[in-house]
């Protein structure tokens, strides 16, 4: 199975992409630029929230993966089919 999804092989990526990516970019370098800012408006309290967050998410992502390469995994399958 392809990881991408797009049929077309051409080298020149859509123009919704290289907008996706730039905008993407200027997010983060506005947050970056505002950061201090962000960090005292927030206070102690909401950044060990949104650290704790991330944290969950990130868990989330890596179970899903382990998961999904558990139940792909060719030698399991034999075993099992």
């Amino acid at each position: 199975m392809a990881l991408e999804a797009r049929s077309d092989k051409t080298d020149i990526p859509p123009i919704g992409f290289v907008i996706g990516i730039a905008l993407i970019a200027v997010a983060f370098y506005v947050c970056f630029l505002l950061g201090a800012f962000i960090v005292r408006f927030i206070g102690d309290a909401g950044i060990d929230a949104i650290r704790r967050i991330f944290g969950l998410l990130v868990m989330a992502i890596g179970v899903e993966m382990v998961v999904h390469g558990i139940n792909e995994h060719e030698a399991l399958l034999a075993l099992i089919g």
